[in-house]
């Protein structure tokens, strides 16, 4: 029910969403409990409870073809939030791997950084024969790309840290294509979850009001995240180029503002990915909010992420190709 409910009307919604992972974990295990105990007949309710969550389960760990051989003429994209360029910065990380593994098949066509600073471009400009990037002022998105640009904008959602990037990019056989690259309101919560997760579980005042301080943060922002969505998708209807959507959307797969912005987009993970996908290596654990989500103009090729202590967030690669 959760991914229906617009949290901007519904605010208990947000709730729901994270009780899912505790109320599927209960119900395997009492599923499973009856089922060694032989008590077949009331295993049943637990199994059609999680059957009945099939579409919620199947935007968590997919069921996608194998990855497809790349030709010279598809479209290489990398979403990654670079976190500042603070890790990036460590002596203890090796930042030259990053680039190797993005150049595994060839550099990428279109690399889009959230959290973006001239730390970043100085990193990207080391590695990568980009040139300059399209960016708006010191606002923390950008777009790199090995194809000229014909025209590019900005969406505004009014802070400095999250916004939205777009550009028309002209590939080499002559068509156009359109990139939002979209950075959603921030939950804000990373510090009192890791403040929760340092400490021994206790119930007292000062636990609960953390908890509570997550659980209010998490549904001011799930809502902020919808009147934003909302300003992506009025500047999408009028794009006349097939679109690209990839960045980091700050919600969970079963979530309203995931659902949303899967219509008529597919999801680069579902189509090709393995496992959790996950794209936080935050302290909270197994999340994937990072997307690549390209409109049914294009074929999903292969996914993968990239795992290293490069950002609080892993890089994402899809290929794609332009259908006929």
């Amino acid at each position: 029910m959760g991914p229906l409910l617009n949290p901007d009307v519904f605010t208990f919604s947000v709730f729901i969403l994270l009780l899912y992972p505790l109320m599927l974990f209960v119900n395997l295990v009492v599923f499973a409990f009856f089922i060694i105990k032989g008590s077949y007949l009331k295993a049943l309710l637990p199994f059609v409870l999680i059957v009945a969550g099939w579409p919620i389960h199947s935007k968590i760990i997919p069921f996608s073809s194998p990855n497809l051989v790349a030709s010279e003429g598809d479209i290489k994209v990398v979403s990654f939030n670079a976190f500042y360029g603070h890790h990036l910065a460590k002596d203890n990380v090796d930042e030259s791997l990053l680039p190797k593994l993005l150049k595994e098949s060839k550099t990428p066509n279109i690399l889009v950084l959230q959290e973006h600073t001239p730390t970043v471009h100085q990193w990207v400009q080391q590695y990568f024969d980009y040139g300059q990037p399209i960016k708006s002022g010191e606002y923390r998105t950008a777009i790199y790309s090995k194809h000229p640009v014909s025209d590019w904008g900005f969406i505004p959602f009014g802070n400095l840290d999250n916004n939205c990037l777009w550009a028309d990019i002209r590939l080499p056989e002559g068509k156009t294509i359109r990139i939002y690259n979209i950075h959603l309101q921030t939950n804000g919560i990373t510090h009192l979850s890791a403040e929760i997760m340092q400490e021994k579980v206790e119930l007292t005042e000062s636990y609960f009001r953390r908890v509570y301080n997550i659980l209010l943060n998490y549904r001011v922002a799930s809502a902020k995240r919808v009147e934003q969505l909302n300003q992506l998708f009025e500047h999408v209807e009028s794009s006349p180029y097939p679109v690209i959507i990839a960045g980091d959307i700050n919600d969970v797969p079963i979530s309203y503002v995931y659902r949303k912005l899967s219509i008529g987009r597919s999801d680069s993970f579902l189509q090709r990915g393995r496992g959790l996908g996950t794209t936080y290596a935050g302290n909270i654990p197994f999340l994937r909010i990072d997307v690549i989500k390209p409109d049914q103009h294009f074929r999903v090729l292969s996914h993968k992420v990239i795992k290293g202590d490069f950002s609080d967030h892993y890089p994402i690669v899809a290929v794609l190709r332009l259908n006929e």
